[in-house]
């Protein structure tokens, strides 16, 4: 008999820090209504069918066909049916994080049922001034959504939320945009996977079986990507708009007013690792490609772009939101490389990594700053000063390959970084624990526009001003389809150093003040 065990598996492939400020202080339940169980439940039914084969299905089945009106009609019936009443009793094996979990996650020490209320109404709370970290992540045969709160002022960082996915995610993108409600900002997560859909989560709400809404359902759309999404970009000056990236050899640009395909781009030689979506100008679009090109599309205009190209594959595209008229670019080489939209050629070529530049971010508020992970499991933070790029200090997460870093909206110097170490694959990192660090950068830190949809200042609204055109040709009922053309190109480990203290000794140390 065979015993050996399979390796452990855990990987966090996407990520992103939200702006402060977004999400409801407290989760709320989700209570369909008696049509909606009917739906889910016949959705579930599908779902058995398809997989009926499966050891231990036929059960299962069963137990679903026996399921009568009325119990559909039971708003919680589907609760019941999967015990989920007793899902906060089952032991869960902390997320692989690089802080002390036992403290951070709550699961230092056994307590009374009351002092557990009295510290999650205290403290599983999000406060106005708290970030959100949402997190696509793969442990073993699992793959979760999982929502962070983090305050590196009060050394906070907890788990806030948890969304089975159906399918290995690829790409995840924040976005405040509602179909159902467009006058309103909501907090939503759009996910990739290794399958054509994108799921849209509602991160305000617990325990979510279905999607908000979909984008590339096979019953729904004509126009849908064939194969996995690898790359997602919301426009932040049309927030309607999203645009994703396909090992199909295509960009679709989604209209999430009325959840179909407005346009396809279809000029591209090998599958799109990245898209996004220019700052300030609505109608610009950047792509990068497996075959080296990066396609940069006007969207008022039809079948036009320029293209750049370069060695091995790209992985990220960053715009220069300091300089909207300049983006960053990293490829499987290890290479990262600033490019002039009006040039044809690279105003600089850095050597950053000896592997796959996965992670590539620009610090929010210092256009000086930027910070690369790899998959040679280091990351490195560059000062960019004179477009003579210099390496101020590196540093070995202990998460495995790196894929993915996102930039804190509100700090230049907190990043979180996605690796593939199976018990440790999420790193804070507060730069400040470095004295170098603040040192170089103190007096080089400008307020430009937060990430994240808020319009822009000062001297970054002089150049929205330059681009005023609201019109994109997907704007258009019809789709339009764009034929492949012939376009000229050009060649071209660790913990936090910060003290974590227990949210539960705090929360015991506020109750000992007030007594006394």
């Amino acid at each position: 008999m065979d015993t050996e065990k399979k390796p452990k598996v855990g990987f966090v492939p996407c990520l992103t820090i939200v702006k402060q400020g977004v999400a409801n202080p407290k989760l709320e339940k989700m209570k369909p209504t008696k049509e909606e169980m009917k739906q889910i439940v016949k959705e579930l039914r599908l779902r058995v069918a398809e997989f009926k084969n499966r050891p231990g299905d036929n059960q299962i089945s069963a137990e679903l066909e026996e399921m009568s009106e009325d119990d559909i009609s039971n708003e919680n019936a589907v609760d019941d049916y999967y015990d989920m009443s007793n899902y906060d009793d089952e032991p869960v094996e902390p997320a692989g994080v690089s802080y002390d979990t036992d403290a951070l996650l709550l699961n230092s020490a056994q307590e009374s049922e009351e002092e557990q209320s009295e510290e999650e109404a205290e403290e599983f709370t999000v406060k106005p001034d708290d970030n959100i970290i949402v997190t696509g992540q793969v442990s073993d045969d699992v793959c979760l959504l999982q929502v962070y709160v983090l305050n590196t002022e009060r050394q906070e960082f907890f788990l806030f939320n948890d969304t089975y996915l159906p399918s290995y995610p690829v790409a995840l993108e924040w976005l405040d945009f509602n179909p159902k409600d467009s006058a309103t900002n909501g907090h939503f997560a759009a996910v990739g996977y290794m399958e054509p859909e994108i799921q849209v989560w509602d991160l305000n709400v617990k325990d979510c079986l279905e999607p908000a809404f979909s984008l590339g359902s096979k019953k729904k759309n004509k126009v849908r990507h064939q194969d996995a999404v690898m790359d997602l970009s919301w426009n932040l000056n049309a927030r309607n708009v999203l645009a994703s990236g396909s090992a199909d050899n295509t960009v679709i640009v989604w209209d999430m007013n009325t959840c179909v395909a407005a346009t396809r781009l279809e000029c591209f030689r090998e599958k799109v690792q990245s898209v996004k979506w220019h700052p300030l100008e609505t109608q610009s679009l950047l792509a990068g490609c497996c075959d080296g090109a990066v396609k940069l599309f006007d969207c008022r205009t039809r079948g036009t772009n320029k293209s750049w190209v370069f060695e091995g594959e790209i992985e990220r595209i960053v715009w220069n939101k300091f300089d909207p008229l300049h983006f960053f670019v990293s490829t499987e080489k290890g290479m990262v490389h600033y490019v002039d939209i009006r040039d044809n050629k690279p105003i600089w070529n850095l050597n950053a990594h000896t592997s796959a530049v996965g992670g590539l971010a620009l610090s929010s508020y210092c256009k000086d700053m930027l910070v690369t992970g790899s998959q040679d499991e280091t990351a490195k933070v560059w000062d960019l000063k004179d477009d003579s790029p210099s390496l101020v200090t590196e540093k070995n997460m202990h998460i495995g390959h790196i894929y993915a870093i996102s930039a804190c909206p509100d700090s230049p110097f907190v990043f979180a970084a996605g690796g593939a170490n199976p018990s440790n694959h999420l790193y804070v990192w507060d730069a400040r624990e470095i004295p170098g660090v603040v040192t170089r950068f103190k007096d080089r830190l400008h307020l430009v526009i937060p990430e994240n949809g808020d319009s822009g200042s000062g001297e970054m609204e002089e150049e929205a001003a330059v681009s005023s055109s609201k019109t994109l040709f997907f704007k258009e009922k019809k789709t339009l389809q764009l034929k492949p053309e012939s376009i000229p190109s050009t060649s071209t480990s660790s913990t936090s150093s910060t003290d974590q203290t227990s949210v539960k000794e705090r929360t015991k140390k506020k109750k000992n003040q007030k007594k006394q």
